[in-house]
């Protein structure tokens, strides 16, 4: 699964606020598709999804954006970022891209927009 290899583990704690959820009686719908149930709260209610043939497709229950009133990078976010990446510079399926390859694809041509600045 693609969001326990971006945490580093099976479990994760993660803030829910929302009075909806996912309805249960659909679940079995998944079971054999390309989107998969991935992540269950303490209660077995459904929090995330993944679509496991797409280079990063990644839906949540919680919002990971969140993090950043912490300041604090979420390693969702931050893993979507170096995936984006790297479908840019032409390595699509590849999580994680380094800063010197975008600048490096960006002088090729490759790649457009600014500079990447620390």
């Amino acid at each position: 699964m693609k969001v326990a290899q971006i945490y580093g583990t099976a479990e994760i704690e993660e803030m829910y606020n929302c009075g909806f959820g996912f309805n249960r009686s659909y679940a079995q719908l998944f079971e054999n598709s390309a989107m998969r149930i991935s992540g269950l709260d303490q209660d077995g209610e459904i929090r995330v999804f993944e679509l496991f043939d797409h280079p990063f497709f990644v839906a949540t229950q919680y919002q990971p954006e969140r993090r950043a009133l912490e300041g604090k990078r979420h390693p969702l976010i931050t893993a979507f970022v170096n995936a984006v990446g790297q479908v840019a510079v032409g390595q699509p399926h590849v999580i994680g891209v380094t800063r010197a390859g975008l600048e490096a694809a960006r002088r090729q041509g490759r790649v457009g927009g600014e500079s990447v600045s620390s």
